[in-house]
């Protein structure tokens, strides 16, 4: 599968090596072109010529910090043309997840928000958990290709869902609270 990676920081970067040891043909596009060529360097990653390059993937992982990133990268793919499935990573909005998916579905492209859990050393690492807001058979589509970073790849409902499962899973306690605050 051809996956595409915009947002190639560190765990974007970590996320796409491991796609591509999953035996994906992995390109990548960061605005920060130092960030894009030291993600270039791991084998089975290319830099990508362009936001084109990264459009005519089946699969296209976004891995940026804000609902105006997410979605300023969304449209500058449909306006080049983007057809497969265009995958949120980062942690945005639920409402904006919707709304960039009604924008897909009208413009030919399919929409997952697949928020990670388990921060950078879960990226490093492989481990992160992928949570999916989207159809079945969408998330189904890029299921193998989150499977190369994630634990485990889990679909809680339609668009938007994903974000709220992190929303959930960043409010759970890690450790016993302390004495004063138990019941």
């Amino acid at each position: 599968m051809h996956v595409g990676f915009v947002g190639v920081g560190a765990m974007g970067a970590a996320m796409a090596g491991h796609v591509a040891k999953g035996g994906h043909n992995v390109r990548v596009f960061d605005l920060d072109t130092e960030a894009m060529t030291k993600a270039a360097m791991t084998p089975g990653v290319t830099a990508a010529a362009g936001m084109e390059d990264i459009a005519a993937c089946d699969t296209v992982i976004i891995v940026v910090a804000t609902d105006t990133q997410s979605r300023a990268v969304v449209s500058d793919l449909l306006d080049r043309g983007a057809k497969g499935v265009l995958v949120v990573a980062g942690t945005n909005h639920p409402r904006t997840m919707i709304e960039l998916a009604e924008t897909c579905t009208k413009r030919g492209a399919r929409f997952v928000d697949a928020p990670v859990c388990y921060g950078l050393k879960g990226a490093i690492d492989g481990d992160l958990v992928s949570l999916c807001g989207g159809s079945a058979e969408d998330v189904a589509a890029v299921e193998p290709v989150l499977a190369c970073y994630s634990r485990a790849v889990e679909h809680l409902g339609p668009v938007g869902c994903g974000q709220l499962g992190k929303t959930c899973n960043n409010m759970t306690p890690r450790a016993d609270p302390p004495a004063k605050y138990r019941v």
